[in-house]
C-alpha cells in the first residue's frame, strides 16, 4: 500500500487540476461569431493580421489565446494553416492534426490540432463557419499543458461558431 503522504500528494494534484478546471468562463462574441472557454479574467484586445485576417488576442498567466478569423470568406484548410505557422512561431512540420469533423458545433468543417518547438506547445481548432474562416488557438508550454490537461481538454470541446 503506497505512503499515506503520496496518496495525500495524489489527491492534492488532482483537486488542484480540477479546481484549475473549473476557473474558465464562456466568452462569446457576436462581432466575430465565435464562443469558447477562457480562464476567468481574460481580457481581449482586437488586432489585425495580413491579408484581411482579424480577430482578438489575450495573455493570461503565460499562456496566450488567439481568434483570427476572415469574415465573409471560406478559406481553405491550408490558407488557415499558413496564417497559425506565421502567428504562432512554429512551422507546419511540427502541426500534428488530433480531430476532424463536419457540421458541428456551427462549424460547416473543423480540425483540431496540437504543435510543438522546444518548450512552446500550440493547441488550435479552425476551419469555417456561418460568418467567414477560424483560426482558435493558446499557445502555452509544455509543462503547463501537462499540468492543466483537462482544462485544455474542455477548451478544445468549448469551440463553436455561429
Amino acid at each position: 500500500m503506497p505512503h499515506p503522504l503520496k496518496l495525500y500528494a495524489i489527491l492534492f494534484l488532482s483537486v488542484a487540476a480540477s479546481v484549475h478546471a473549473d476557473d474558465w468562463e464562456t466568452y462569446r462574441s457576436d462581432e466575430y461569431g465565435f464562443s469558447m472557454q477562457v480562464p476567468k479574467g481574460t481580457q481581449f484586445t482586437e488586432k489585425e493580421w495580413e491579408h484581411g485576417w482579424a480577430g482578438l488576442h489575450a495573455s493570461y498567466e503565460g499562456v496566450d489565446i488567439y481568434v483570427i478569423t476572415r469574415q465573409g470568406t471560406e478559406a481553405s484548410a491550408e490558407e488557415i494553416e499558413k496564417v497559425g505557422t506565421r502567428v504562432s512561431g512554429i512551422p507546419e512540420n511540427a502541426w500534428k492534426k488530433v480531430d476532424e469533423g463536419k457540421n458541428m458545433n456551427g462549424w460547416k468543417w473543423h480540425r483540431t490540432y496540437k504543435a510543438q518547438k522546444q518548450d512552446a506547445v500550440v493547441l488550435a481548432g479552425m476551419g469555417t463557419g456561418p460568418k467567414g474562416s477560424y483560426l482558435l488557438f493558446l499557445k502555452t508550454t509544455a509543462d503547463d499543458l501537462e499540468e492543466n490537461e483537462t482544462a485544455y481538454k474542455k477548451w478544445y470541446s468549448s469551440l463553436k461558431v455561429f
